[in-house]
């Protein structure tokens, strides 16, 4: 399955160096939102996998999201040689950290172990431990490549560039230039059409548990990386160093051809920028009357650019793309004030967020419209973004808080003003705040949920009632024909259904919050009882009882937390099972 008809100009084949190489996905670093209504496959890492099997007698993937802690088998019945571990998120970080310290006790001290991803390639340091062998800066493919050929011929990283890597003293060497952001935009790339295929074969135990809102099985596909825009917000151009790069129209479809899934979800940051490439891909898809759905994340201002010729022309490839099977796209909105929009550097305006809205409406192309929470906000702010979204008619609203990410000019200027609140990066899961709130957390967190509740496909009325019971009644339509034409089963619906309440149920926010200052306080707490340890050679004999019984206490705090966390965890599950409001109309409440 992972073979793709394309022709690939690199020669990748080579000597086989390594016998096996372990790569995993962590579990997630995030507490709700929607990477709970999202789960799909680990493209990126497929891409790795494909770029080091010539180099490997076997290559493994464990999805530690799917099957926690099952990676411990896979190294009990192949040990490998070399194992990699992705942190592709911010919030990600404590998560990956502890997984390094698993994988070490188990493999033992002379397998290398390699981090890379998104974030963990703008912020290494997160990472700096004795565990981790590596880090890896930028796409992985290329770098972790010459990391398993290095480590197989050599048992040594340093030569290998693009990485940081721990030399005999166990201090890291950056082996790489120093990071710098240039535009560069090429469509029809050759370094995106010579890419490995993607090892899909590797993943496929994992298959029934991966979903993209209520469809299951869902596979994913990269047309581009990178993007072409600075948003102030958004770490991925300065991951990419600038560029974005396409590639050609003729793979990306041969790879959908390929794919048996009934709905497909485009990865990219930033789809169809290349209006021309757009058109080419619809025009095959058209031609070869693949019958699949699409989802794909856009911009409001390439459905509705300024000029009315260019708008002329993009319309056109969209109206192509929707007859093509285009069925919902995630539009960065961020904002519908225009204070706000520049704040961020977003580069477009309100009227092009909502006609743009209305256009793809106009061609039966849901609106996945992603927003901005400002720390600033206050109720009247709430209200406001309520009764754009319900006025809209946008299906699926996400409302995420501005987050300054490492590598963003936000998180730049942040750092300089002093407003952070805190550095902890599992804070960072754009459902905490990280900046000072005008209203009280508790009640700012309150109406995040209040957003959930009362905008998009289900919203709801005070008394409990659909609020919008034609956008209800179109989306039932939709489910029961997906359902018609096997791209979705009941069973799934309903799964969706649980997901999306605890989302929108603000006794999950409220009791995180507490759970975070809880943490906090403990971390804080048994940090300070470690310092006195090291007093301890200093201090006098009474003292030093008195430290003891500190120490003593130490451990017992640390279990008490323990406890408090399980017991919240527990109270959560049952509120989030209690929390069922109708999914919609009555007729789709039978499923």
């Amino acid at each position: 399955m992972h073979k793709l008809p394309v022709i690939q100009t690199r020669n990748v084949a080579e000597r086989e160096c390594l016998d096996n190489v372990l790569l995993i996905v962590p579990q997630n670093g995030y507490y709700t939102g929607f990477q709970g209504l999202v789960q799909t496959e680990p493209l990126g890492v497929e891409y790795v996998a494909g770029a080091v099997s010539d180099l490997a007698k076997n290559v493994q993937i464990h999805d530690d999201r799917i099957r926690p802690g099952g990676w411990r088998d896979k190294i009990r019945k192949n040990p490998p040689d070399l194992v990699g571990i992705g942190c592709q998120y911010t919030a990600d970080v404590p998560v990956a950290r502890t997984l390094a310290r698993e994988v070490r006790e188990m493999v033992g001290p002379n397998v290398p172990i390699v981090v890379g991803g998104h974030h963990i390639g703008l912020r290494p340091a997160d990472m700096f431990m004795p565990e981790v062998s590596a880090v890896v800066r930028g796409p992985g493919e290329q770098p972790f490549h010459d990391l398993v050929k290095a480590w197989g011929t050599k048992r040594s990283f340093q030569d290998v560039r693009e990485v940081w890597y721990r030399d005999a003293d166990g201090e890291y060497v950056a082996n790489m230039d120093p990071l710098k952001v240039r535009p560069h935009f090429q469509y029809k790339s050759a370094v995106m059409d010579e890419r490995p295929a993607p090892r899909r074969d590797l993943v496929e135990e994992f298959r029934d548990d991966y979903f993209f809102l209520f469809y299951p099985k869902v596979y994913s596909v990269e047309t581009a990386r990178g993007c072409r825009y600075r948003c102030s917000f958004c770490s991925v151009w300065n991951h990419h160093q600038g560029e974005y790069l396409v590639e050609s129209p003729n793979r990306t479809v041969a790879e959908i051809a390929s794919l048996p899934s009934g709905y497909i979800n485009f990865v990219d940051d930033l789809a169809f920028s290349d209006i021309d490439g757009a058109g080419e891909l619809a025009d095959e898809l058209l031609r070869l009357k693949v019958k699949k759905r699409y989802w794909a994340q856009i911009r409001a201002d390439n459905v509705w650019p300024k000029g009315a010729d260019k708008r002329k022309k993009h319309q056109a490839v969209f109206e192509k793309l929707a007859e093509a099977g285009l069925d919902m796209v995630l539009v960065g909105l961020e904002s519908f004030d225009p204070a706000e929009l520049k704040r961020v550097n977003k580069g477009s305006t309100v009227e092009q967020n909502v006609r743009g809205i209305e256009f793809l409406r106009s061609l039966g192309v849901k609106i996945w419209g992603a927003q901005i929470v400002f720390p600033e906000w206050d109720v009247a702010d709430f209200d406001k973004t309520i009764e754009v979204n319900r006025k809209l008619g946008i299906e699926v609203p996400q409302f995420t808080i501005l987050t300054p990410l490492p590598g963003t000019p936000d998180y730049d200027r942040a750092k300089k003003d002093g407003t952070l609140l805190t550095d902890e990066p599992g804070m960072y899961d754009f459902f905490h705040s990280v900046f000072k709130t005008k209203l009280p957390l508790p009640q700012f967190y309150m109406e995040i949920a209040r957003l959930y509740k009362e905008t998009g496909t289900w919203a709801l009325n005070a008394d409990g009632s659909v609020a919008d019971q034609e956008l209800a009644s179109r989306a039932a339509r939709s489910i029961f024909r997906d359902i018609k034409e096997g791209r979705t089963v009941p069973d799934a619906v309903r799964a969706f259904k649980q997901r999306f309440e605890v989302l929108r149920n603000e006794q999950v926010h409220l009791a995180r919050l507490a759970q975070s200052a809880l943490n906090q306080v403990g971390a804080q707490a048994l940090d300070q009882l470690g310092e006195l340890a090291v007093l301890r050679d200093q201090l006098g004999e009474r003292f030093a009882e008195k430290l003891d019984e500190l120490l003593l206490l130490k451990g017992q705090m640390a279990g008490r937390w323990t406890d408090r966390m399980d017991e919240i965890a527990a109270e959560l599950a049952v509120r989030a099972r209690r929390a069922g409001h109708v999914l919609s109309p009555d007729k789709l409440t039978s499923l």
